[in-house]
């Protein structure tokens, strides 16, 4: 353990440092930076993660996180980038949910600024994605049920098990996509069914409320007053969202999962979750509901079957195909906006 003293001076050097990055652009300053990045790189990876928010240690690996993420665009860095690349797949493996977003942003800066990925590095990281996906449903158990006790604002999760982690990576796999289709097509298609089943998780407190409601003829929107960490929910509502968004680039590569089925998928999760589909404030149906406005898609060992249970429990009526609310209008904007 490093001397709190000792710790102090150094916090307050790599301030000082992550603040100079901002000037950096003379040759000089550059000639620097493979030796400043190979330093935080050691750092980050050699140093004991910390998930105490107000710890000078949690601080300390934080201004190290950020400073590497301030490195300037350009051929000197360039020639370190499979080093960073390992060090963020290092900090998602290993470290907090803070600094997992900020890898993710990290890898998504490393994409778009250099353009470049390799098989090694995108197997990597969809193993990595894949490990998160499968820790969705635990947490859910642990932070969003009847029983679940408050969540300590200055405690941070670990990356692998974080909705907001998970819901950057989403983000990174479709960045990636993007920049080389044939690189990511095959690794891509892993995560299609693990993403679906994160789709299908819906928190027990939030389950009781819809049902209810809707036995009532209701339509359920917002958040129920039941759950213990409405912050943690609102983070696992847009990590099922973003979860969605590498499916519509796998329908692009494959045909074994149309684009109406992930459609139709993401309108039953809104539906369910949110109490509105997909469109603006009043609710309007998509194209994908006004084709199959009575099917619905669930899956089984791997494999999509076609259910017979209606996807929406309310007829289509009203102006444009609104779907009505309890007392036969749309839902206000306000029940919108505070589900999301």
């Amino acid at each position: 353990m490093i001397p709190s003293s000792e710790l102090r001076t150094k916090h307050n050097v790599a301030c000082e440092i992550r603040e100079m990055l901002e000037t950096v652009r003379d040759s000089d300053s550059t000639r620097a930076l493979p030796y400043l990045v190979q330093a935080l790189v050691d750092l980050l990876r050699s140093g004991e993660p910390f998930f105490q928010k107000d710890s000078t240690e949690y601080q300390f690996r934080r201004v190290l996180f950020e400073t590497l993420n301030r490195l300037p665009v350009n051929d000197v860095v360039k020639s370190k980038l499979s080093t960073i690349w390992a060090c963020m797949l290092h900090i998602l493996r290993h470290d907090n949910e803070e600094n997992g977003t900020t890898a993710c942003k990290t890898l998504v800066d490393l994409v778009r600024g250099y353009r470049v990925s390799t098989e090694e590095n995108v197997s990597e990281f969809v193993a990595i994605f894949q490990e998160a996906f499968s820790n969705m449903k635990g947490l859910v158990n642990q932070y969003l049920s009847d029983d679940s006790s408050p969540l300590d604002q200055n405690v941070s999760l670990p990356a692998l098990r974080s909705f907001k982690v998970l819901g950057e990576m989403a983000m990174v796999m479709v960045i990636m996509s993007q920049v080389n289709k044939s690189l990511v097509s095959t690794a891509i298609q892993g995560t299609t069914l693990p993403a679906l089943e994160v789709l299908a998780l819906e928190c027990s407190p939030q389950h009781t409320a819809r049902t209810d409601y809707e036995a009532m003829g209701g339509v359920w929107a917002g958040m129920c007053s039941g759950l213990r960490n409405p912050g943690m929910y609102s983070d696992f509502i847009h990590a099922q969202i973003k979860a969605s968004v590498p499916g519509g680039v796998v329908s692009r590569f494959s045909l074994h999962l149309p684009d109406v089925v992930l459609s139709c998928l993401c309108d039953a999760f809104l539906w369910r979750n949110c109490g509105f589909l997909r469109g603006n404030s009043c609710f309007k149906c998509t194209a994908t509901a006004s084709r199959l406005p009575c099917e619905w898609y669930s899956f089984e060992k791997g494999t999509l079957h076609m259910d017979t249970t209606p996807l929406f429990p309310h007829p289509f009526t009203g102006v444009d195909g609104c779907l009505p609310a309890s007392d036969g209008h749309p839902p206000s904007t306000s029940l919108v906006q505070s589900s999301r």
